[in-house]
């Protein structure tokens, strides 16, 4: 059987169609304040665990500061959904 180009287009996988975003696309619902805070709780969380680990003075301030920030976002997104 010789190698014919057509009959392997129908034998392979099919690729998706791509779609691309424009301006009359919908959005993803997220506003800026629920972005800001969702970097503050990364932040928080990857400075806290990140003192855990280091313990001693310097990771206790690590620790402080993350859990800080942690409590920070938390009341952010609180004040938020209740707007």
């Amino acid at each position: 059987m010789p190698f014919d180009s057509n009959s392997r287009k129908t034998r392979g996988p099919q690729l998706a169609t791509v779609h691309t975003l424009d301006v009359r696309s919908k959005r993803m619902a997220a506003n800026a304040k629920q972005g800001t805070y969702l970097g503050t709780t990364l932040t928080g969380f990857t400075a806290f665990v990140a003192g855990l680990y280091r313990g001693g003075g310097l990771g206790i301030v690590f620790a402080i500061v993350g859990a800080g920030l942690l409590l920070l976002s938390a009341a952010g997104f609180y004040k938020i959904k209740t707007v």
